[in-house]
């Protein structure tokens, strides 16, 4: 678990960590000074002798039986009035030291997560489920953290039982065992019979927490089809299913958190009864024992919570504990992965400056097979093609032949299983972010932000200064000038989420927008003409082909009406890339 929790920790986490360990056993020496100083107040009120016979074997309190009994009052009274308000002072920095150091816990971590998922390579992204992904970083991480601090909340009422132990021992063993006896005996018996059950329940919660992201994605992600084919119910039924899964678990822990507090006063008070009724038939002297009880009932009322705390620690360790894993694993493979992204990085990074010619150098695959990580069957195998510089180049094939594996391939999101693909003279796989700096691409699938038609273009989240030349070229070459001179607030008009107030075809035509404000040297469309009419196709290659000799097009379509223009055709069948030479 220390190994674990290394990993969750940076360096500065890990000495802050040590300095609240460090608080949390001074605020457990101040609750014990605490819970004796009341007792021998109320002792000096009852019995002034016991405390002068306590305080002289004591040089620097002295000074205290030289003073008259009226004075021996007010000044332990201020005394233990300062002592408190220094204690709960003191106790406040530790709660605030805590509570900023969960804060930032919180932050540093679902920035960590978040940075090593974006940062990761592209195919290990495609084999997680975003739904996952969000409740990760959203909900996990959190949980992840709380361990932690929930871990240190343990530790404090361990050592706050454990001080105030010492010193109930030094003043009354037998009344001390007994309750200690039964609110050990209580506490291990509680958490035995109720901890795998919330470790299977905080699994459950944690996949249902899953499902609920993953069926709102789902809903809301093809909400023309849920409502067409009325599916509405169906999803109802399914998100209900996993919100009431969820609920049922939040209200057994809930309901399960209040046993203990309320079970814990039961036994204190029974404890504190055998006490009274041992000494009554023993003949003992009620008077005698008003001190001890005065001290054990003071002591009591801080074990009380401190043992319920205890058990809700306990419980909330192993309803977190599903979290804390999951994510120092995902940290841990994540870190791999990047680890092994990294030492490729630093090992080509003089290969990497020399690529200072795109667009001027051949794509050339050399015997490439790609086939993806836990299939069996080859996407592309032998493949032997050669991309010519400021050309215009078409790739076809048939639905799921290959065509957007071999564009990732070429953008080098994706790597060879077999073979290489060379940028000029130099391999892209050593080269992949130095090559990626020169590319623009419109994928199949445009994903559009929920705001405005020039911020979907742009595509800069930090918004930076708009290069307004590159803005309006590209709304005019996308076709787009029309269609936003036709809108009351022009560009400044939101898309809504995912384009939802668009046409397929304005999407695709954003989509294109954005490619084109890039001003790259090579552009990518993957069937990114698909959803546009054939006239507005026709015109929108017609304008890029204008741009031949100045950048390299490359564009997967599956209509062959438009063939006849490119420079070079190839035609994925079987796997393999075959040019076309007669079209």
């Amino acid at each position: 678990m220390i190994k674990r929790i290394n990993t969750l920790l940076n360096a500065k986490q890990k000495i802050q960590l040590l300095i609240l360990l460090s608080l949390v056993f001074t605020a457990s020496l101040l609750e014990m000074l605490g819970v004796g100083s009341i007792p021998l107040f109320l002792g000096l009120l009852l019995d002034q002798s016991r405390i002068i016979e306590l305080v002289q074997h004591i040089s620097f309190l002295s000074f205290f039986e030289k003073l008259n009994y009226k004075n021996q009052i007010i000044y332990s009274g201020i005394f233990l009035l300062l002592f408190f308000v220094f204690k709960n002072i003191f106790l406040f920095y530790v709660n605030y030291y805590q509570s900023n150091l969960s804060k930032d816990l919180n932050i540093e971590n679902a920035k960590r997560l978040f940075n090593k998922y974006i940062f990761s390579s592209y195919e290990s992204i495609l084999k997680k489920n975003p739904a996952y992904i969000t409740r990760n970083i959203s909900g996990d991480i959190i949980n992840a953290n709380l361990y932690v601090i929930t871990s240190i909340n343990l530790i404090r009422e361990i050592l706050l039982i454990t001080v105030i132990f010492f010193l109930l021992v030094w003043v009354d063993f037998f009344s001390t065992s007994l309750i200690f006896i039964l609110m050990v005996l209580f506490v291990c018996l509680f958490y035995f019979f109720v901890r795998t059950k919330i470790k299977e329940l905080s699994l459950l919660n944690q996949r249902l927490r899953g499902t609920q992201i993953k069926l709102i994605n789902q809903i809301f992600g093809s909400i023309k089809e849920t409502k067409v084919y009325a599916k509405e119910k169906a999803f109802e039924n399914e998100f209900n299913l996993s919100t009431v899964g969820v609920e049922k678990i939040n209200f057994f822990s809930n309901v399960i958190s209040k046993i203990p507090r309320l079970l814990i006063e039961v036994f204190f008070i029974i404890g504190i009864l055998i006490i009274i009724f041992i000494s009554i038939a023993g003949d003992g002297e009620i008077n005698k024992l008003i001190p001890t009880l005065t001290f054990l009932g003071v002591a009591v009322i801080r074990l009380m919570p401190a043992f319920s705390s205890l058990t809700s620690f306990a419980n909330a360790l192993k309803k977190t504990e599903p979290s804390f894993i999951l994510i120092t694993d995902e940290l841990v493979k994540i870190k791999r992965i990047l680890n092994k992204s990294e030492n490729i990085i630093k090992t080509n990074n003089n290969n990497s400056l020399q690529l200072n010619h795109v667009g001027n150098e051949n794509i050339k695959f050399d015997n490439v097979y790609f086939e993806y990580e836990g299939s069996e069957k080859q996407c592309l195998k032998n493949v032997n093609i050669e991309i010519k510089p400021k050309k215009t180049t078409a790739i076809v094939g048939k639905t799921g032949s290959g065509k957007t594996t071999l564009i990732n391939l070429i953008l080098g999101l994706l790597r060879p299983t077999k073979g290489n693909i060379f940028i000029g003279d130099l391999p892209l796989n050593k080269n992949s972010k130095e090559w990626q700096k020169h590319i623009s691409i419109v994928p199949q699938d445009i994903y559009l932000l929920d705001d405005t038609i020039r911020n979907n273009i742009v595509f800069d989240i930090e918004q930076k200064e708009i290069n307004n030349k590159n803005f309006n070229h590209a709304i005019e070459k996308s076709k787009l000038k029309e269609f936003i001179s036709s809108l009351p607030l022009k560009e400044n008009t939101v898309v809504g989420n995912q384009g939802v107030r668009l046409s397929g075809g304005q999407k695709q035509r954003i989509g294109i927008a954005r490619a084109l404000y890039r001003n790259k040297k090579i552009l990518i469309l993957d069937e990114a003409t698909s959803a546009l009419d054939i006239e507005t196709e026709k015109k929108l290659l017609d304008d890029l082909f204008e741009l031949k000799g100045e950048i390299t097009l490359i564009v997967v379509t599956h209509r062959v009406n438009v063939l006849k223009s490119f420079d070079v055709v190839f035609n994925i069948i079987n796997n393999k890339a075959i040019e076309l030479k007669d079209i």
